[in-house]
């Protein structure tokens, strides 16, 4: 089944550069173990982005994670957005989580049904004033009244009123309510709750402090604060009925569904008291869920497989389509095919796709949902692109000749009023044209290394220009026409590789200062609100020798014998938040669009210096091969995700189009010409 793993980066473990949270990382893991197709969508994009990628992934199943604002009921609001597409999620419903996340109210609704639950204190913003603060028995605890706060250790137990109230005045800070209780004696016990598993209940865990406990079955956990937790409890067997009479009562009276957990306080004299209750799901090897599924002999991939499974069996129930308008969208496919294998003296193709490239971006889309309707770039484009009546074009098409080849199929697109992926005739324009591209690099305040365009092999070399020089075609890609012998140390040479690159390519050549540091490809995504850039990607050379090494067209022909792709590379953070803030003046300066890629030498003294070589705003997307793909996969982004990503952008412009008043004819001749 496909699955859309909703999520918030604010509600959880970032990775190391920002990207797709570990916990969702690990999700998705768990669910591709199981042959599940999922995607990650971010609620912090807002919420039409949010709509978009659903409509666009077309999921069967939302595994929601998100927890967003500090309100009652702040859990159910995308729960009821997805119901109202008529896509099921995980977990309660939003009525359910609004109540369980009220821990006064579901400890209200607990002692109805008859589990013993203490009686708590509530304090806002408005009552803090007149609160009794002499009515609290210490020592006592302060909690945010709607934040779940089950997986982590209660905070220090206040002693003192002054104490208590300067918790108070925190927790306020960030939440409409807080919660005094008084600190309880006894162990924090949790019974997970999984549908479908018996009567659901799992083996009761035992919270501890780290280092208290060491025998097998415990479960360290690395974060700070949290408990370590050992499974099965060693509680009597008279406290664990206790508790599973309890628990049945509680699932029943809070309206779990697919799987929950419950925390109860257990007294020295062996009474469980009901704390709080959770419908979100913490899926860390060490929480508790997974641990006492473990114990019970169900891996954590089947656990995460067990709650989707239960939450599809929902979808007819719901009817709908998945929150589409009808099946996906119809989209036009474009692209060059590579028909000729590429050598070192016939390039002509390099530029274009394998059909393996083409087979996995036409998969990625059918299996989001979607109508592909290939079209190959040629003469016919034109014709056949106006009769397939698509509602947006994936584009990867290179073109045929000129610099302004990667434009033709956008503006085609613009002149037929299709929405096409990626960036405009414009942006790839000036993208293809190096020389062009340096200069708005310059004006925009971008480094880039200095340069000289040779229009013929007898220009005068510019005094400026100090050797070691690198010569390469003005408006090529794929490293056409870079050579090992492309770094030149004498003006000899530099004359005699100026004559041979227009000769061969029949256009100007850039003669460019050679850049010594290592070597970056920064691949970023523009938002709604700014730019999602994904871990660099460092282009290792593996030759020691070569104390003048080049990305050239002959390594990428034999790379995994010259070169090593580290993602994430080792460096530091101020060197990333560089990487990432001259890649965006880049992307700004050339006028991109939605996505690019933007390779990076650093030099300059103490090769501290990020010296923008070029942007890519058509990469390319051969799976586990493109840079592209090996930062987002390196970013824990399935290649179906970023196919959906770049799809989903156009989609948006497809929604928004209104299509303009174009002359048309009835019979096929040209309008006539009126004469003022």
């Amino acid at each position: 089944m496909k699955v859309a793993i909703l999520h918030g980066s604010a509600d959880l473990v970032m990775g190391p550069f920002g990207e797709v949270p570990d916990g969702v990382r690990e999700l998705g893991r768990l669910l591709a173990e199981k042959g599940h197709a999922w995607a990650p969508i971010a609620v912090d994009d807002g919420l039409e982005a949010v709509l978009v990628q659903v409509r666009t992934f077309a999921p069967d199943v939302v595994f929601n994670l998100t927890e967003r604002g500090r309100i009652p009921g702040r859990e159910g609001l995308y729960p009821a957005l997805m119901n109202e597409l008529r896509i099921p999620t995980t977990g309660c419903d939003a009525a359910a989580l609004t109540l369980v996340g009220d821990r006064v109210v579901a400890r209200a609704l607990a002692r109805e049904h008859g589990v013993p639950a203490p009686v708590a204190s509530v304090v806002t913003p408005q009552t803090v004033g007149q609160f009794l603060w002499n009515t609290v028995r210490f020592p006592a605890l302060v909690r945010p009244a709607y934040q779940d706060t089950l997986p982590v250790r209660d905070p220090r137990p206040c002693r003192t009123t002054a104490e208590l109230q300067e918790q108070v005045r925190r927790v306020l800070a960030d939440s409409d309510a807080a919660v005094l209780d008084e600190a309880w004696p006894g162990v924090d016990v949790i019974v997970p709750w999984l549908e479908g598993v018996g009567d659901g209940l799992l083996p009761a865990c035992e919270l501890r402090e780290s280092g208290e406990l060491s025998e097998q079955g415990d479960a360290a956990d690395d974060v700070p604060g949290r408990p370590v937790v050992k499974c099965p409890a060693a509680l009597p067997e008279s406290v664990m009925t206790a508790l599973r009479v309890h628990a049945r009562r509680l699932v029943r009276a809070l309206g779990f569904r697919d799987y929950g957990l419950l925390r109860f306080r257990v007294s020295p004299e062996g009474i469980p008291r009901f704390m709080e209750a959770s419908a979100h799901a913490f899926l860390e090897p060490a929480s508790p869920l997974l641990v006492s599924a473990g114990v019970r002999g169900i891996p954590a991939a089947d656990v995460v497989s067990r709650i989707c499974e239960a939450t599809q069996r929902r979808r007819k129930s719901l009817g709908g389509n998945g929150g589409r308008d009808r099946k996906g969208l119809r989209v036009g496919f474009v692209y060059n095919l590579k028909r000729v294998a590429p050598t070192m003296e016939g390039d002509q193709e390099a530029e274009f796709d394998a059909p393996k490239t083409l087979e996995a971006i036409r998969s990625a889309l059918e299996r989001l949902g979607h109508t592909v309707v290939s079209l190959e770039a040629s003469e016919t484009l034109p014709q056949r692109l106006g009769d397939a009546q698509v509602d947006v074009v994936f584009n990867i098409a290179e073109g045929w000749g000129g610099r302004t080849r990667e434009a033709l199929v956008p503006a085609l697109c613009d002149m037929l009023n299709v929405p096409h992926t990626g960036s405009d005739a414009t942006a790839l324009s000036i993208a293809m044209d190096k020389a062009l591209a340096k200069d708005l690099f310059l004006r925009n305040g971008v480094p880039t290394p200095a340069s000289q365009l040779f229009r013929s092999p007898k220009d005068r070399l510019d005094r400026a220009m100090l050797f070691p020089l690198i010569v390469k075609p003005n408006a090529e890609g794929s490293s056409k026409g870079i050579r090992t012998n492309a770094v030149v140390h004498t003006e000899d040479d530099l004359r005699v590789a100026v004559r041979d690159a227009i000769a061969r390519y029949n256009q100007p050549v850039l003669v460019e200062q050679y850049v010594s540091g290592r070597e970056f490809t920064v691949a970023l995504f523009q938002t709604e609100t700014g730019f999602k850039v994904l871990p660099p990607l460092e282009v290792v050379f593996l030759d020691p020798s070569n104390r003048f090494p080049v990305y050239s067209y002959e390594i990428k022909q034999d790379w995994d014998k010259n070169v090593r792709y580290d993602c994430p590379p080792q460096i530091d953070k101020r060197l990333e938040r560089t990487l990432a803030s001259v890649s965006k003046r880049a992307f700004r300066a050339i006028g991109c669009r939605d996505y690019a890629r933007v390779d990076i030498r650093m030099g300059g003294p103490g090769n501290r210096v990020p010296y923008v070589l070029e942007v890519n705003p058509l990469p390319g997307l051969t799976p586990n091969f493109s840079d592209m793909c090996l930062i987002a996969n390196a970013a824990g982004i399935p290649y179906d995700s970023l196919i959906a990503t770049i799809l989903r952008y156009a989609s948006r412009r497809s929604r928004r189009r209104v299509r303009p008043a174009i002359p048309r004819t009835s019979s096929g001749g040209e309008p006539p010409i009126t004469v003022p």
